[in-house]
């Protein structure tokens, strides 16, 4: 569907799974796993949308001009929290078969992830227009010292993990035994 905002969907998928896996069966949308694990969801939506606005061609992956495909990016917002609730409510569903099978589902989509950013690396760590990367002179987003775009793109990611790591924290002080 989306060219190469494909990176974000196994991300969207291991945050429903990990927080799905802390849940109980009942009324699972209204508990702290969920809310914990959406407000991790929205945040990571928002640091991708924040990036779409400070480097677009990149977000694209310097496949599309973002110009022609602009209107599918509110679909984006929709589209990643809904992979998130997907996620979560299977990890529900799926305990029952055994609490293993959530876990490898996590560890699946961690390797997925890992894939999807090693076949896409080339255009991953450059960040800029689709005429800088072309020239090699886009801005280098795995370094000590970003700049440009990366710069405040690298500074969005420790916004992202310091939410993720206090909701973590918040539901695993919280959990219950997990039926199976």
């Amino acid at each position: 569907m989306i060219e190469t905002f494909i990176i974000d969907w196994p991300i969207m998928s291991l945050l429903g799974f990990v927080f799905g896996a802390f849940a109980p069966r009942e009324r699972w949308w209204t508990t702290r796993a969920f809310r914990a694990g959406l407000a991790s969801a929205a945040v990571f939506t928002l640091v991708a949308l924040i990036s779409y606005f400070i480097a677009p061609d990149w977000m694209w992956m310097y496949f599309l001009d973002p110009s022609r495909v602009a209107w599918v990016v509110p679909v984006i917002l929709i589209a990643y929290l809904a992979v998130f609730a997907v996620s979560f409510a299977a990890a529900i569903a799926l305990r029952e078969l055994g609490p293993k099978l959530v876990w490898a589902l996590v560890a699946g989509c961690a390797v997925l992830e890992a894939a999807v950013l090693a076949i896409t690396w080339d255009r991953y760590h450059q960040i800029g227009t689709r005429q800088q990367w072309l020239a090699d002179a886009a801005h280098e987003l795995v370094t000590p010292t970003p700049t440009g775009p990366a710069r405040t793109i690298s500074l969005l990611v420790p916004v992202f993990l310091i939410v993720l790591g206090a909701s973590l924290v918040s539901v695993w002080r919280n959990r219950r035994p997990a039926e199976p």
